[in-house]
């Protein structure tokens, strides 16, 4: 992960990437293909130059008489993938065997959301009848099931906490229900709401969820199903958490008028969730995240403007915050990555990918963007490189270093990274490939003289 919760769960992107909803009765059979080779070492080309790159392709799991796979998630521990493929069928893949488990399993219409239960053996579906509990290794239906609704244009897939042991679903289009995945029981009574539940989602540490019932944010124990804090005014879609303090940081302003400033809030889980600090942002919040305990970063418009954004820092480590603008308002942010070493900002706005060493006045590197959609979006990692992507379009990989791309893949209808993986699918199924740093000439002149030197000892 990039560090961050602005990479949400394990079902990032699910919106973005679903084309469309197929009925049941337009079930067409389905044949998947292996094309991966177990134990394959070739690297992958950068179709840009033909030269080769520090990518390997670990699977290509491809699927016939369909139009392709809309979605793809990977299990903990990295070593089995679930596809969504279009023509209402999910397929589990062993990426060390490069093989298929089980039959592919047939859902209600296309799947909306995917995953695993992090520390076990299953797998989830989330289709337009319910919550379905799979084990991967045989791809049959394990337990019951558990109530969760969605809603062609509200498909939000159910929460489910870092350890695998609590679940959240929304068993009505305005309630939540919580459960014990160890037990299979539900967590207190389903807790009903006057608004339309859009947001679910475990804290990096698992102590708190944070729900969104509208607008309005709400903070629970997962693990006795109670209401703590809430509702609580929030107006970015974000949730800002910093788990080593247990700080939340929400924004009020008018999102109807450009010139209204934000408020921020920060609030400590330690104390009831009550406000401990606020001040005012020179500008108004579009998103947030923490970048450490003393640095938040901030993207949003500045004061009186209603399209030009700008990326704060803002510096908590004194009495009275101080703001450095990242990047100006030449940029218009449609998404961005902090970097895991949390020094660098990449960005993605209009005809430009750019990346920012934090505290530096200009672009460290830029590279044109030619999507045209504007469903853009950028991805950390777990290395040196982050994937930009634009639904439909290309994905692209480069080097945070100096901006060099590493890997493309082109007409990629669903685009994601988990560690040092990058997960894509297109019309012709799903593809796996893993960040593999290549031998380079001077480590391979530094071998061979090693090897020398041992053969004259000898």
């Amino acid at each position: 992960m990039c560090g961050t919760l602005h990479r949400r769960s394990q079902i990032i992107y699910w919106k973005e990437a679903l084309i469309t909803i197929h009925s049941i009765s337009s079930f067409v059979a389905l044949f998947v293909v292996v094309s991966g080779i177990a134990g394959q070492t070739a690297l992958g080309q950068s179709q840009a130059d033909g030269k080769v790159a520090s990518f390997k392709q670990v699977a290509a799991i491809k699927s016939l008489d369909t139009t392709g796979a809309h979605l793809i998630q990977l299990n903990d521990r990295k070593d089995t993938a679930a596809i969504a493929m279009y023509g209402c069928r999910t397929v589990f893949f062993d990426l060390k065997t490069k093989a298929t488990l089980g039959e592919p399993v047939r859902l209600f219409g296309d799947a909306g959301a995917i995953g695993f239960i992090p520390n076990s053996d299953l797998a989830y579906t989330a289709d337009w009848r319910g919550m379905e509990l799979w084990d991967k290794k045989t791809a049959l239906r394990s337990g019951e099931g558990f109530p969760h609704q969605l809603r062609e244009d509200s498909v939000m897939g159910p929460a489910v906490s870092n350890d695998g042991k609590f679940l959240v679903t929304r068993n009505e289009m305005n309630s939540l229900q919580f459960w014990n995945l160890e037990t299979g029981k539900s967590i207190g009574p389903e807790h009903v709401d006057d608004n339309e539940v859009s947001q679910i989602q475990f804290s990096a540490d698992d102590k708190w969820c944070f729900c969104r019932a509208g607008l309005p944010l709400s903070i629970w124990n997962p693990k006795t199903g109670e209401r703590l804090a809430g509702p609580i005014r929030n107006n970015i879609y974000t949730t800002a958490y910093l788990p080593t303090r247990q700080h939340l940081v929400t924004f009020e302003h008018d999102r109807e008028d450009p010139s209204s400033k934000s408020k921020v809030l920060v609030r400590s889980g330690t104390s009831d969730w009550s406000i401990v600090r606020q001040f005012e942002l020179p500008g108004q919040a579009q998103d947030a995240q923490w970048i450490d305990q003393d640095r938040l970063l901030v993207v949003g418009t500045e004061e009186g403007e209603a399209y030009k954004t700008v990326a704060f820092i803002v510096h908590l480590d004194q009495a009275m915050p101080r703001f450095d603008v990242v990047s100006n308002s030449d940029y218009r942010i449609f998404d961005f990555a902090i970097t895991k070493d949390r020094q660098h900002l990449v960005t993605i706005s209009i005809g430009k990918v750019s990346c920012w060493r934090i505290g530096d006045a200009k672009p460290k590197w830029e590279n044109k963007w030619t999507g045209r959609f504007w469903r853009k979006r950028v991805f950390g990692s777990e290395s040196d490189w982050v994937m930009a992507h634009a639904r439909g379009e290309d994905a692209i990989a480069y080097s945070i270093e100096d901006g060099t791309e590493l890997w493309r893949k082109k007409e990629v209808i669903y685009a994601n990274t988990d560690g040092d993986h990058i997960l894509v699918t297109n019309k012709d199924g799903a593809e796996v490939w893993r960040w593999g740093r290549p031998i380079s000439a001077s480590s391979k002149v530094k071998s061979a003289k090693q090897t020398a030197t041992e053969e004259a000892k000898l």
